[in-house]
């Protein structure tokens, strides 16, 4: 028998009702956490144990189910389910909307391929403070469907991609504001070839990919001159004031969230060759990076940057 890691999902941090996200493309949905429908994905699975779910919903109150709802990611055939594809349904929503959505509770369940033992286990997370819950429009809605169906293949399967949606990932898991605010400047850098002249050409390349006209592109590359340059006060051990570190950290998520889904979009295969268009290009060329872009506007906080017309340099009270 072929070794098989089964495993339940759960997560939190979402206003938004998720069994309204249509994952089916991928093979899975959302279902609340006191869904009977776990019980039977369970009850599937020859060997699988219930007692941490019980042990979860025990923990689960009423006052959760208004203020914090919880759900499980459940696969619609679990013949054709794995633990990175299950995961990339969380991960695409939490590039879109940026927010404490989270994963709360993973229970994974390793058949050995030649034992019959189930080792079974579970992981708790939470990112807690000044919480944030994933809110998505009404209006928004189908073309966040849209974007997920395009979306759900290219971050597998683009190397460079995948390596800029990590390291926005990893700055989602630190419990140290300045670890993930350089998780966040490592997924800019993430894009670029090379390491001559970093910063000007990482301005350049953000301001060309994001910027909508030749103003917003301005802005943006001086936004990010001013997000690097803390950047290298904080990797190079010197004092930084925490005002201006929470000053710049929101912003910077938003825009590698959107930086990402550009990219998505525009799906070209290398750095390389993304940095070779990016030297042709000048500002307010965004949509001649690529044959395919398409114009996504959901999530209006993060679309807004990419039309931002001022941005003003942290100043110390």
């Amino acid at each position: 028998m072929a070794a098989k890691d089964m495993f339940l999902i759960i997560v939190r941090g979402s206003k938004f009702d998720l069994t309204r996200i249509d994952f089916s493309f991928a093979n899975y949905k959302f279902v609340p956490l006191t869904s009977a429908l776990i019980d039977e994905y369970l009850d599937f699975q020859p060997g699988m144990e219930s007692a941490y779910l019980t042990a979860i919903r025990a923990r689960y109150t009423r006052g959760h189910q208004i203020h914090d709802p919880h759900y499980a990611i459940l696969p619609i055939d679990s013949n054709q389910s794995t633990w990175n594809h299950a995961m990339r349904c969380l991960w695409l929503l939490t590039i879109a909307y940026p927010s404490d959505l989270q994963k709360m509770y993973e229970i994974r369940y390793v058949r050995p391929s030649e034992k019959m033992i189930i080792e079974t286990s579970m992981t708790e997370y939470d990112r807690y403070e000044n919480f944030n819950p994933m809110q998505i429009p009404d209006d928004e809605l189908g073309e966040l469907h849209d974007f997920l169906a395009l979306a759900f293949d290219r971050i597998g399967n683009n190397g460079y991609v995948s390596q800029v949606v990590d390291a926005y990932l990893q700055s989602r898991q630190s419990t140290l504001v300045y670890h993930s605010y350089l998780s966040l400047t490592m997924a800019l850098e993430t894009i670029l070839d090379g390491k001559d002249e970093l910063t000007y050409r990482l301005k350049r390349a953000v301001a060309i990919i994001l910027g909508r006209t030749c103003e917003s592109s301005e802005v943006l590359f001086s936004m990010v001159g001013y997000m690097y340059n803390l950047r290298s006060t904080i990797i190079h051990g010197e004092r930084f004031k925490r005002e201006e570190l929470d000053y710049y950290m929101p912003t910077l998520e938003r825009l590698v969230s959107r930086l990402i889904i550009e990219l998505i979009i525009h799906n070209v295969d290398t750095r390389t060759t993304l940095g070779q268009i990016i030297t042709r290009s000048g500002f307010g060329d965004y949509n001649k990076i690529s044959n395919s872009h398409k114009e996504f506007t959901f999530n209006k906080d993060t679309y807004s940057l990419l039309h931002i017309k001022q941005y003003n340099k942290y100043k110390p009270q």
